[in-house]
């Protein structure tokens, strides 16, 4: 497996490990329900901000909140960054076929321009 696959696949088991650990916070120092507290969790890790109605109210909370938005949105970028090296990864892989391709289709017309040449300049001897 290449790195950016393995990249991208731990970004996504610590993106879902950071939701569960927001959740389970949210619903025990919150008093928040399963629900809230997961939605409240992706929307920081999303950079959604704050609903004006529906903020920690804790210390604790707000503390904990300031701290789990720069790790999520760094994980959250990590991720991106890995899915983008594998993009282009890919697409370098595909150019590069395309201009194999065209490259042999070059040499061969080449080739065919070379023989008729020959071919017309032994006519006229």
């Amino acid at each position: 497996m290449n790195r950016p696959m393995v990249r991208t696949a731990t970004g996504i088991v610590a993106l879902i490990s950071l939701l569960a650990i927001g959740t389970s916070f949210y619903m025990h120092v919150e008093k928040w329900g399963m629900l809230d507290s997961l939605l409240n969790s992706a929307s920081i890790i999303a950079t959604l901000g704050y609903s004006p109605d529906f903020y920690p109210q804790t210390d604790l909370g707000k503390i904990f909140t300031v701290f789990y938005m720069f790790i999520g949105i760094g994980v959250v970028l990590s991720i991106v960054m890995s899915l983008g090296s594998i993009y282009i990864k890919e697409v370098s892989k595909i150019e590069h076929q395309s201009f194999s391709k065209s490259d042999k289709l070059f040499e061969k017309v080449k080739r065919d321009m070379l023989i008729r040449k020959y071919k017309h300049a032994n006519r006229q001897h």
